[in-house]
């Protein structure tokens, strides 16, 4: 915790000094209750790193302490087309080499995304989706689709922004990694018999509900599951719930999907919610922090505050 203080009273320190007018100021120390592992910001997808490297870089799209999205280095955003999404990019930002912040910075950093080697966590899930990036001029960028993809200004939330020169820089080391873990073999004809052991030799019916874009191949990893679990007798479906809400650009019309489907899943007792997450942050008398939906802990929207 010693180097990540050290490293978080430094980005913090500057932060403030940037983000505020202030007369003198202060340090500001955050604690972690994990520690950083990288600080590639496109090298592991885990709160503690991002955290960190939101004091160093910056996103296009950003969210407010309601998880509600407003502009951040795209100043706005709209749809072109149902497959065409264009971005205005905030003008008179420097990075801190001095180089000009422009539309060749985020593609810089978009096609960096799926090339950093070793990545325990990649952001491909955010990127994936774009198979075109077109540079309109030096602060206007497109991103098309193959198909109507409403959630892309929610994943430019989570893809941190590069200089060109810093993106060509490579990562290439990983934290954590064993070679003493046996996979466990696929065994159909062992699973049957435990299903007729159990009381089920013709097996019986459920439904997968898996997330769609939220974790990399996760709709294809719950396929494969469903079709493991067919060849042993067990009949399954994937819940395609919310596949109209995934097509939907236009905000009312998806919400109102997304509405639709949360009143099903709950009134026929599809999903029964058993935990609820409560997040808990404490800070010395005369500093204020307005608590965040998304867990993150930035320095720059700490305040003073009066004393008790």
């Amino acid at each position: 915790m010693t180097s990540l203080r050290r490293i978080l009273d430094t980005l913090a320190a500057f932060a403030i000094a940037f983000a505020c007018t202030v007369v003198s100021a202060t340090n500001l120390t955050i604690g972690l209750g994990t520690d950083v592992t990288a600080l590639d910001p496109h090298y592991h997808n885990v709160t503690p790193n991002n955290n960190v490297g939101a004091h160093i870089f910056g996103y296009l799209v950003m969210r407010n302490e309601k998880s509600q999205l407003v502009p951040g280095l795209a100043t706005e955003w709209k749809t072109i087309d149902p497959t065409t999404w264009e971005f205005k990019l905030r003008r008179g930002v420097r990075f801190h080499d001095g180089s000009d912040f422009t539309a060749a910075d985020v593609v810089a950093s978009i096609e960096r995304v799926p090339t950093v080697p070793n990545s325990p966590s990649p952001f491909t899930a955010y990127s994936k989706q774009i198979r075109e990036v077109i540079v309109v001029d030096p602060w206007t960028i497109r991103f098309r689709t193959a198909t109507p993809y409403p959630l892309m200004p929610s994943d430019m939330t989570q893809i941190l922004i590069i200089s060109r020169a810093a993106a060509k820089a490579t990562t290439d080391f990983l934290f954590g990694a064993t070679k003493n873990l046996k996979v466990e073999a696929y065994d159909p004809e062992g699973a049957k018999k435990l299903l007729a052991e159990a009381g089920y030799p013709d097996g019986f019916g459920i439904t997968i509900h898996a997330p769609n874009n939220r974790y990399v191949n996760d709709a294809r990893i719950a396929q494969a599951v469903a079709q493991m679990l067919t060849r042993v007798g067990i009949d399954t479906k994937v819940d395609a719930l919310t596949e109209d809400a995934l097509q939907a650009v236009d905000d009312v019309k998806r919400e109102a999907y997304l509405q639709r489907a949360t009143e099903l899943a709950i009134g026929d007792t599809g999903v029964v919610p058993l935990h609820f997450q409560v997040n808990l942050w404490a800070a010395r008398d005369g500093i204020t922090y307005v608590p965040r939906t998304d867990e993150n802990t930035l320095a720059w929207l700490f305040r003073p505050a009066a004393r008790k």
